[in-house]
C-alpha cells in the first residue's frame, strides 16, 4: 500500500510538474482537477467531439450538444489513468423533445485516501429552434471537492487538507450546412477553488479559462470527421489540435480513429483508438459498449463506457 501511495504522488507530480514549472502564476493552473478526457467514444476520435457531442458525454465535453438527445441515458465510465490512478464518470441525461432541451447530472470521482476528488456537473442544453433555427446552446455548472492525506501510512507529519469550489462551462452548436456543424466551448468560464492544508493554510486557486473550437463534417450518415482547436488563452499554455473519425457498420458497431498534438513545432503527435457496439433489445431500450485506446507520453491507457439509452 505504501509503495503504490508513493508512486500516486510521483506520477501526480510528474503529470503537473510542467504546469507548475511554465505557469507562475500566469494561468492561474491549480494542481488538481485535471481534465484526462472522459468517455470513450470522444476520446477513440482524439478529444475531437466539440462541434459533434451528440450523446451523453455532452455535459462534458460541449452542453449545447444536450439539445440534440431525444431519449434518456444512464453512463459509466472508467480509466485507471497513468496504470495507478482510478477515474469514474457516472452521468444521466434525458432529452424533452417536445420542448427542444435536456438536462444532465453527471459524477466524476478519481484517486483514493491518499487524494480523492470528486466532481458535480449539471448541465442543461437547449434548442433554439423558433429563434434561429439548428442553433443549440448549454452550460454546465461544477462543484468540485478534494480530500487529501488521509492515507495511514503518511506517518505523523503528514500534510492533510481538503478543497472545494465551483465552475462553469458555455457552449454552442451551429449546422452552417446540412453536412458540416461548428461548435464552441468556453471551459471554466469561471473558476473558484479554495484550498485549506495543515502546511500552507487556506488559499485560492482557479483552473484557466479554455476556448474550444470544433467542426464536424458528415459527408455520409455513416461516417463523420471531427476537428478541433484547443486555443490558449495564456501564453504560458499552447494550443492543441485534435483530429477524429468515426464510421459506423449497419448500426451495430463503429470503428475511431483520432491524433492530438500541442502547436509546438517539436511537439509530438499522439493517436487514439476506438471501437463501439450498438444492441437495441427489449422496450426500445439500446445498449452501448465504447473503448478507447489512448496513447500517453507516460503511459498508455484503456478507456471503457457502457450506456443505456431508454
Amino acid at each position: 500500500m505504501k509503495s503504490r501511495s508513493r508512486k500516486t504522488h510521483l506520477l501526480l507530480m510528474l503529470a503537473l510538474l510542467p504546469l507548475a514549472v511554465s505557469a507562475q502564476d500566469l494561468a492561474n493552473t491549480p494542481g488538481m482537477f485535471i481534465d484526462i478526457g472522459f468517455g470513450a467514444r470522444p476520446m477513440g476520435m482524439g478529444g475531437a467531439f466539440t462541434a459533434l457531442a451528440n450523446d451523453a458525454n455532452a455535459v462534458l465535453w460541449n452542453p449545447a450538444g444536450l439539445g440534440s438527445l431525444q431519449a434518456q441515458y444512464a453512463s459509466f465510465f472508467y480509466c485507471k489513468q497513468f496504470a495507478l490512478i482510478p477515474y469514474t464518470l457516472t452521468v444521466y441525461a434525458k432529452g424533452f423533445t417536445d420542448k427542444n432541451w435536456a438536462h444532465s447530472e453527471a459524477l466524476i470521482v478519481s484517486g483514493d485516501d491518499a487524494l480523492r476528488e470528486t466532481t458535480l456537473l449539471f448541465g442543461a442544453g437547449y434548442k433554439l429552434a423558433s429563434i434561429i433555427p439548428g442553433l443549440q446552446l448549454g452550460a454546465t455548472l461544477k462543484y468540485k471537492n478534494a480530500t487529501f492525506g488521509n492515507n495511514k501510512e503518511g506517518g505523523a507529519g503528514q500534510v492533510r487538507g481538503s478543497a472545494v469550489g465551483f465552475g462553469m462551462d458555455l457552449g454552442a452548436i451551429y449546422p452552417v450546412q446540412e453536412k458540416v456543424a461548428i461548435g464552441l466551448v468556453l471551459k471554466d468560464v469561471f473558476d473558484f477553488i479554495s484550498w485549506n492544508s495543515t502546511a500552507s493554510g487556506i488559499y485560492t486557486e482557479g483552473s484557466p479559462m479554455r476556448m474550444i473550437g470544433g467542426v464536424a463534417f458528415t459527408p455520409r450518415n455513416d461516417f463523420i470527421i471531427t476537428l478541433d482547436l484547443d486555443k490558449s488563452l495564456h501564453r504560458d499554455t499552447q494550443d492543441r489540435l485534435h483530429i477524429g473519425s468515426e464510421k459506423r457498420f449497419f448500426n451495430l458497431f463503429s470503428l475511431r480513429a483520432g491524433a492530438f498534438q500541442s502547436m509546438l513545432a517539436a511537439a509530438a503527435m499522439n493517436y487514439n483508438a476506438g471501437f463501439g457496439c450498438q444492441y437495441t433489445a427489449f422496450n426500445n431500450m439500446t445498449f452501448y459498449l465504447d473503448l478507447a485506446y489512448v496513447m500517453q507520453e507516460i503511459e498508455n491507457s484503456v478507456r471503457v463506457s457502457c450506456t443505456v439509452g431508454f
